[in-house]
């Protein structure tokens, strides 16, 4: 298999604001639910994750959500934000990964998928499968396993396709 890695030292800012949903439908290990007014519990499977609400899993944490049809798969040591910005007068909505690693897969493309943010870049996603490395120093690395993801940092982007990743430094 071959992997391909560009690197790309930017940074993007995104506002949030409002999402969907996504349902728990597995967890094991330490994994909490913070809601946007400070109110933390233990995730279990059927809790929902609203716009604003922050999934943080443990070193032995693993938590799965479903989304409309897009599964997240968060990883142990992870902090992932449900959020929607605006952008020209129109919502989208974002995946926001602070830190750790979560494997996205898309059971159909719309042309409205979340777009993937992590401290260094966003991410558009073509594809079906990809996962998603936010790192402690602000980091990232993006890797495609099927279809395509636009990675844009500052003005710069970059298309991946199967097999290849980019990693963006601080």
């Amino acid at each position: 298999m071959k992997r391909i890695v560009f690197i790309v030292s930017l940074l993007v800012l995104v506002n949030p604001l409002f999402a969907l949903p996504g349902d728990v439908v597995y967890t094991e290990g330490e994994s909490y639910i913070r809601d946007s007014s400070g109110d933390e519990w233990e995730a279990d499977i059927g809790d929902t994750v609203d716009t604003g609400d922050t999934v943080t899993t443990g070193y032995d944490g693993f938590v799965e959500l479903d989304r409309s049809g897009i599964t997240l798969k968060i990883s142990p040591d992870t902090v992932f934000t449900l959020m929607e910005k605006e952008e020209n007068r129109k919502k989208t909505d974002v995946f926001s990964v602070a830190l750790g690693s979560i494997k996205f897969k898309y059971d159909r493309i719309t042309g409205r998928e979340p777009r993937i943010q992590m401290v260094s870049c966003v991410a558009g996603v073509r594809g079906t499968e990809l996962t998603v490395f936010s790192g402690v120093d602000g980091s990232s690395l993006i890797v495609v396993d099927k279809g395509l993801v636009t990675v844009e940092s500052a003005g710069r982007v970059v298309v991946l396709r199967p097999e290849e990743g980019v990693e963006v430094k601080p």
